[in-house]
């Protein structure tokens, strides 16, 4: 049987990796830092575009009665509804609006680290109800009206492309002399 045997050189490389091997803590140097920082906040900007907005409101009459409910505020009176389902408006019925919402939207909060040795990102919805919209425990009425759990925006969000992208950025940097 005959082995295929292939090989490759890449310049710098074991250079790149002695380097960082004697520095032992990447992340301290300034502008490796500075670039795990914004690689970091892309990933963290591209899962908020996916869970910060409220999927589009459901047909009020999916449950066979009208549903006075509007995402993002409360409860309102029936009659602060058109007869085909749009919503009126709101100032002339806030005295009778039932203002349950903790507004899922504006509780996201996260939080990017860079240590000597690693990186991380934390993001995470204040709201006591999140877990059930957009969280692990996630309602099945909740997947069927369209919101998207934070898990699933990771999904959708290629982490190892960000630190491929990272090694990228310092191997360039190591080639032409910036580091």
């Amino acid at each position: 049987m005959k082995l295929l045997n292939a090989s490759m050189e890449l310049t710098g490389w074991d250079e790149l990796l002695i380097s960082l091997d004697e520095l032992d803590q990447m992340f301290n140097i300034p502008s490796v830092r500075a670039i795990a920082q914004t690689r970091f906040q892309e990933v963290v900007d591209r899962v908020m575009d996916v869970v910060t907005v409220y999927p589009p409101q459901p047909d009020r009459m999916r449950s066979g009665r009208f549903n006075t409910y509007v995402r993002g505020i409360g409860q309102f009176p029936r009659d602060a509804f058109n007869d085909d389902g749009t919503l009126i408006g709101v100032s002339q019925f806030v005295d009778r609006i039932r203002f349950t919402s903790e507004q899922l939207d504006q509780q996201w909060q996260q939080y990017i680290e860079i240590y000597p040795e690693s990186a991380e990102c934390l993001i995470y919805n204040t709201a006591s109800y999140a877990d059930y919209v957009v969280g692990e425990r996630q309602t099945w009425f909740h997947e069927l009206t369209g919101w998207p759990t934070l898990g699933g925006a990771l999904d959708k969000v290629d982490v190892w492309a960000v630190y491929e992208d990272i090694l990228d950025e310092i191997t360039w940097m190591f080639n032409h002399g910036e580091l």
